[in-house]
Parts: C-alpha cells; sequence; structure tokens
C-alpha cells in the first residue's frame, strides 16, 4: 500500500475549507434525526427490536450494537453518486473489538460489487475503509506502528474518496492530529446511502457513541480544521461546580433581599 510523505500529509490537510457540506448531524438538540444543513438529508430511526438508541447529558448518540439481539441504525436514502467526498465521524466506545464487520458508516444496504457499496467498519478489531467495487478492497490500520483507536476518548475517523478510484483514510483523537492509514484505488462509489451505526448487510453494528458527523460531496475541506473541531459536545459542569453554587446562591439571594 502506497504511504504519504509527510510533505504530502502536510498538504493535504492544509486544503482550503470551501466544501459543500450536505450533512451535519449534531445530536446535542436530542435529535437524532434532525440534519443541521437543512431537511434535505434527515435520518430515519431503524429499529429492529426496541429503540435503544439514546443521547447522553452532553449530546453523544449512543449507538448500543447489537444489545439484547436489537439492531437500531440511522439511515437516509438518498441514490446520488458522488465524484468526490469526505466523511468525517467523532466515536467513542469502551470495547475495540466487538467481532467481525462492526459498522460505523455505511452506503448502500448490501455488498456485492455493483452497487457502489463501502462502509466503514472496525473489523475484529481493525479499523476499515473497505469498498466492495474493487473486490473488497481495504485501507485499514493494521500494519505495525499505525495509530490505533483508543478507548474511553474521542476519535476522530476521516474516509474520503479523491477522485475517479483513489480513497484515503485517517485517524486522530482530540488531543492528537489527524494521521495518515494510507491510500488505495478503492473505487468507492459514491453518497447514495448515509447510514450510521450499521454495517451494509444490516447484520453488524458497533457499540459507540458517535457526535460531530459531517459529510462533503468533495475534499476540499482542511482536515486540521475537522479534528480541531472535536466532538462538539455540551458543557458539564463538574459535581464540584454544581455543589458550590448550591451552597453559594442562597446566601447570594438573601444578600440581595
Amino acid at each position: 500500500m502506497f504511504r504519504f510523505s509527510s510533505a504530502f500529509v502536510a498538504l493535504a490537510i492544509a486544503l482550503p475549507a470551501n466544501a459543500a457540506l450536505l450533512a451535519h448531524y449534531d445530536f446535542t438538540d436530542g435529535d437524532l434525526t434532525d440534519n443541521e444543513v437543512g431537511p434535505a438529508e434527515t435520518l430515519s430511526l431503524v429499529n429492529n427490536g426496541s429503540n435503544l438508541i439514546t443521547t447522553t447529558a452532553e449530546g453523544a448518540a449512543v449507538f448500543p450494537g447489537e444489545a439484547a439481539g436489537d439492531r437500531d441504525y440511522l439511515e437516509v436514502e438518498r441514490g446520488a453518486g458522488a465524484g468526490a467526498f469526505t466523511v468525517s465521524i467523532w466515536f467513542k466506545t469502551d470495547t475495540i473489538n466487538q467481532g467481525g464487520f462492526q459498522g460505523i458508516f455505511s452506503n448502500n444496504i448490501a455488498n456485492v460489487a455493483d452497487n457502489f457499496s463501502w462502509q466503514i467498519d472496525v473489523n475484529n478489531g481493525v479499523l476499515r475503509f473497505v469498498s466492495a467495487t474493487t473486490g473488497f478492497g481495504s485501507i485499514t490500520n493494521a500494519e505495525a506502528g499505525e495509530p490505533q483507536i483508543q478507548t474511553g476518548v474521542w476519535n476522530h475517523v476521516v474516509a474520503r474518496k479523491t477522485g475517479g478510484s483513489a480513497a484515503d483514510f485517517w485517524l486522530g483523537t482530540e488531543s492528537t492530529p489527524l494521521q495518515s492509514l494510507g491510500t488505495a484505488n478503492l473505487n468507492p462509489g459514491g453518497l447514495q446511502w448515509f447510514r450510521l451505526g450499521v454495517n451494509r448487510n444490516s447484520d453488524s453494528l458497533y457499540a459507540m457513541e458517535m457526535a460531530n458527523v459531517k459529510i462533503y460531496d468533495d475534499v476540499n475541506v482542511s482536515l486540521t480544521d475537522l479534528n480541531n473541531e472535536g466532538p462538539q459536545l455540551l458543557a458539564i459542569p463538574e459535581p464540584s461546580t454544581v455543589l458550590l453554587a448550591a451552597l453559594v446562591l442562597p446566601a447570594f439571594l438573601r444578600r440581595r433581599r
């Protein structure tokens, strides 16, 4: 697999931030389905069992994976191809290896070669950007020395189709910059579907929290800017701060009287 030179990585990350944003899924308002850009790409909640997808106090979406036999996820069918795209997702998990083909994001609903099917998944602990169009070619973090998913922190994954059949894949965290996992001729198709929390076969779902999902129809967005955004969650006061306010506020009100 071709590896980026450090100079090329710096150039790729510094691209101007003028890409066309198709969808921004921000769950801090408690709404799992609305698109902050507009109504065109509103998600639907798919329940194969009870609805177990929730939100945290900070405003992250909680995908339970295959808990209790349920398979709940979010999706919208678009039907549109794309000559290039950028998909940026923040996620957090307590368990990295959850089995085979555990979907974080997928395009289309089956893994056959002629339907532009691709997905971001964690396959037995290995993070992958895999495309059926090229016989299930993939870019992964399986090589020695490559960045790995971290437990208990916000991981940032970016998958891009950079034109034609070329694709690249990136991984970082809140405290570390995006690092290239490599590039390959995957020909990952387009953006026919946005499917959050599920693989193409709809039978393997990664248990995680997800936040600040952005999807662009080109690659002219700065990866540095995307990583600097972080998961964009709500600030939750520390318990000590809440206790202090509870003690101080009554005294302040008495002084006002």
